[in-house]
């Protein structure tokens, strides 16, 4: 059933030429990630919703590559995902084909990871890429008008769509500083942002995006599950190196200083994603997600009682966490919890300081009086 949601690909031209990839998944789960190459010209071609120069015109792009997945709702149905338009097609090592097949398991961490799908309201749940020979090489990701898409309320020209441009492809050599690249932008485009920095940016869900992505990858990298064709190439030693100067620092300093810790402010971006980074790791990426939505999105303050509240919301999980980690010590907002496999060994107000005791621990929430379970809207 790929093909019967291919008009949205293929715009109106009918004839197909290319191939299918299916990604094959980790041990015992079944695939549902696949990829459309198309190798023949769009007719008529892509215009980007964004316009360049002056005046500004848009930029044309005559191939495009699709990422699906299966649908959760229609038997043998996949529904696409990303749109990866780009300006020439390579025979071998087409970087439009590399960008989806690592779009492809970013969305897939997301859904299964952290709770989050892209939004049915803006282009129909559709990312669109456009790898661009132009511009100052970087990214940026827009939410924008795209003329070419019919508006599904009025069925008149123009549909919201959340878009990513990545600028001056050729400029970038080294595998992972383009693996970087895509993954902070798929973390503006995805993750729910939250704001109040001034340094680096303004918003922090691209950075806290691929500092989350590229530590998933390595993760799954050495537990044999993800291949370097997976990561655009990026070796593994080359995203483990990124970690462990980009990651670890970020996640000891926040779990070392707990309630003492800076995680709001124009300069300390680095506090908050310690902090989100850590909750991912100790709590769960469904934590870390949904303590992003629970925080005011122009203001940082409020995250780690974000993370509490959504820690309230569910009855208990478990956490794997690595066998090095035993004995570790970590402050983390949980609010009133009880453990099984880490030892609660000091409180102060929302925090607690956990000493892992196993691989594996299991977090309970304690109802208040009434047996009320708290849950934020």
């Amino acid at each position: 059933m790929i093909l019967a949601s291919l008009a949205a690909i293929c715009l109106t031209q009918q004839k197909i030429d290319g191939m299918k990839i299916t990604l094959p998944e980790v041990v015992g789960q079944p695939s549902r990630l696949s990829i459309l190459v198309r190798n023949d010209r769009l007719d008529p071609v892509k215009l980007s919703p964004r316009k360049f120069g002056d005046p500004g015109e848009p930029w044309s792009f005559e191939y495009v590559v699709a990422t699906y997945v299966a649908s959760q709702t229609v038997a043998d149905q996949s529904d696409v995902r990303h749109r990866v338009f780009s300006q020439e097609r390579k025979a071998k090592n087409d970087p439009s084909v590399d960008v989806a097949r690592l779009l492809a398991r970013l969305y897939d961490f997301n859904v299964r990871q952290i709770g989050l799908d892209h939004s049915p309201q803006v282009g129909g749940g559709v990312v669109d890429v456009y790898l661009c020979f132009g511009g100052e090489a970087g990214g940026e990701q827009r939410f924008d008008v795209d003329y070419q898409r019919k508006n599904p309320v009025s069925g008149r020209p123009g549909e919201r769509v959340n878009t990513i441009y990545i600028y001056d492809l050729a400029s970038f050599t080294d595998p992972t500083e383009k693996l970087r690249e895509v993954a902070h932008e798929y973390g503006h485009a995805t993750l729910p942002p939250v704001g109040g920095f001034q340094r680096p940016e303004d918003w922090a869900n691209g950075y806290l995006g691929e500092r989350v992505y590229l530590r998933w990858i390595r993760d799954q990298m050495a537990a044999g599950k993800y291949l370097i064709a997976d990561a655009m190439g990026a070796s593994f030693e080359g995203i483990d190196g990124y970690v462990k100067e980009k990651v670890d620092p970020l996640v000891t300093a926040a779990i070392t200083d707990g309630p003492k810790g800076k995680w709001w402010g124009p300069g300390n971006m680095n506090g908050f994603m310690g902090l989100a980074l850590a909750a991912e790791k100790y709590l769960g990426g469904r934590a870390m997600s949904r303590g992003l939505v629970l925080t005011d999105a122009t203001d940082a303050k409020g995250f780690a009682q974000a993370i509490a509240d959504a820690i309230q919301e569910q009855p208990s999980w478990r956490v794997t966490a690595p066998e090095d980690e035993k004995q570790k010590v970590i402050w983390l907002p949980t609010g009133e919890i009880a453990t099984e496999g880490a030892a609660i060994v000091e409180k102060m107000g929302i925090w607690r300081k956990l000493r892992i005791e196993a691989s594996s621990y299991v977090i309970r929430t304690i109802r208040p009086p009434g047996g009320k379970q708290f849950n934020r809207k």
